[in-house]
């Protein structure tokens, strides 16, 4: 490994990835019917459904119908196997037929091999989706970096190295000795042979250095 990224607000008790995500609801229900015993209508209705209580559930937090976005498949398999595959459901005037086909092309690509035989209709299912949230992040500081240094046992001895405020470093700034990166959730460790480096939003880039 020769790069390596270390995101902002990583830390374990870090929340940032669940405020940025999308509120979402995913449901599923479970039919085990052979596909051609059922018709575009029949499956559309059980979609419909399970659309409406992921609505209803976004709708609490706060969200607006037009600001849903659903995402129906279907999972499928041979009859007389268990590894299904997930299809999505277009809605179409031949859905069944097209859904059929779409199988078939998904197991030839996954396995090598399709088979002359029915499909199974295992789960119908819908993923619902709101917009991206907006946040803004902090900018990169212009101050001088915020430094110490402390005594750490590198290379069977003791070494002074840099202490370094991670929210003090600025984009111009590359790290090429041993450090400690420090910020309230975490703590970064620069080894030898090693640069580090701020991005725009405040990630740090970590580069093995050529020999």
């Amino acid at each position: 490994m020769r790069r390596a990224l270390v995101p902002i607000h990583g830390g374990v008790l870090s929340a940032l990835g669940m405020l940025t995500a999308p509120r979402a609801r995913q449901l599923s229900r479970t039919l085990s019917r052979p596909l051609l015993s059922l018709n575009e209508s029949q499956i559309a209705e059980q979609l419909e459904r399970l659309k409406q209580q992921g609505v209803s559930a976004l709708q609490q937090e706060g969200l607006t119908a037009t600001e849903i976005t659903p995402h129906p498949s279907l999972d499928l398999c041979y009859q007389g196997q268990s590894s299904t595959l997930n299809i999505p459901w277009v809605i179409s005037a031949n859905t069944i037929e097209a859904t059929t086909n779409d199988f078939h092309q998904a197991h030839q690509s996954r396995y090598g091999h399709r088979l002359d035989c029915a499909i199974e209709l295992v789960n119908v299912r819908i993923g619902l989706r709101g917009p991206m949230p907006s946040i803004t992040l902090s900018s990169p500081t212009t101050q001088p970096a915020s430094t110490s240094s402390a005594s750490v046992y590198l290379d069977d001895t003791f070494s002074t190295i840099d202490v370094i405020a991670r929210d003090s470093l600025t984009t111009e700034i590359t790290i090429h000795n041993p450090a400690l990166i420090t910020e309230t959730v975490s703590t970064t460790f620069i080894n030898k042979g090693w640069d580090c480096r701020r991005d725009d939003v405040g990630n740090l880039l970590l580069e093995k250095q050529r020999s």
